[in-house]
């Protein structure tokens, strides 16, 4: 019985030891980078707010609301951070027809 009890304490010590391990090493990585690269102003008025932001194929797009003169959708290049286009009311504002 005293092994059995010996053997389950060096085990313990084992599985704690394995557990330590592996968060010290995860720890050790680091993560993603949260600071970006490039900063965007959107240059918004105190009343608006964003309501919404999606990304697909390297852009993302913000979509800002609260009041009528607010309603608007940037489309902004995640590699560059420069805004491809605003759109307001249907209308595309500053888009470049290569892209």
């Amino acid at each position: 019985m005293a092994l059995l009890k010996t053997l389950i304490a060096v085990m313990s010590v084992l599985i704690l030891a394995g557990i330590v391990a592996v968060v010290w090493r995860i720890a050790q990585m680091g993560g993603p980078e949260l600071v970006p690269e490039h900063a965007v102003s959107l240059n918004l008025d105190a009343d608006c707010s964003i309501t919404g932001a999606s990304t697909v194929d390297g852009m993302v797009t913000i979509t800002v609301g609260q009041s009528a003169a607010c309603n608007a959708v940037y489309i902004i290049d995640l590699a560059s951070g420069e805004k491809i286009a605003r759109i307001v009311g249907g209308e595309i504002e500053g888009h470049d027809e290569e892209r």
